[in-house]
């Protein structure tokens, strides 16, 4: 599915207005879209994946402070694929901080 310009308008508007906004994303939003958020929730994958979500917070630096930027483990495991072997290495060394 392919976001039209006129929902990333929209979005664009509404963070530059102060409106409290939530955007559920692909990795195209991540790396190709020029938005920014003052927090960004990232499940956790291969750290270039969790960088380019870092990317758009406080990508422009009006926050007074930083933004914040949460890495979580999904609930469910990814499906199998390279989507899945890229992340293996890092939740195993994430789990392992959480104990």
């Amino acid at each position: 599915m392919r976001i039209s310009s006129q929902v990333i308008a929209d979005i664009k508007r509404r963070l530059q207005a102060g409106i409290p906004t939530r955007v559920v994303s692909t990795q195209l939003v991540e790396a190709g879209v020029d938005v920014d958020f003052p927090v960004v929730y990232r499940a956790l994958a291969g750290l270039d994946s969790i960088a380019q979500a870092a990317g758009r917070c406080n990508r422009e630096g009006r926050l007074a402070g930083k933004g914040k930027v949460v890495v979580f483990v999904p609930p469910k495991p990814a499906p199998p694929g390279l989507l899945r072997c890229s992340s293996l290495p890092i939740c195993s060394l994430a789990q392992s901080d959480l104990r």
